[in-house]
């Protein structure tokens, strides 16, 4: 049985009630992502995955393009390779995506 997924956030700030009832909700809808470069680095049995992506939401009725980098941490048991980290961190960088609201 696969073990569930926990919602971890990163934010330089707090993240408020109002966020979190937002993606406990389902009322985000992740519509797009465009991915600008993948790193891959090996441990023993563990692989971090560099992803820096722009990332285009719908929540309720606004539509959010937001740079992130995402770091996967996978761990290798009896052979195969698990999830045992997702992580998706704001970066300062401008967005790079254009909108896809309007095709």
């Amino acid at each position: 049985m696969e073990k569930p997924i926990k919602i971890i956030l990163s934010h330089q700030d707090q993240c408020d009630s109002q966020e979190i009832d937002v993606i406990k909700s389902g009322n985000i809808w992740y519509k797009k992502t465009e991915n600008y470069s993948t790193t891959v680095n090996f441990i023993d049995n563990t692989a971090i995955v560099l992803n820096d992506i722009d990332l285009e939401a719908v929540v309720g009725d606004n539509t959010v393009i937001n740079p992130f980098m995402v770091t996967e941490v996978y761990i290798k048991e009896d052979g195969q390779w698990k999830m045992g980290s997702l992580t998706f961190s704001r970066l300062l960088r401008p967005v790079k995506m254009s909108s896809t609201s309007n095709k």
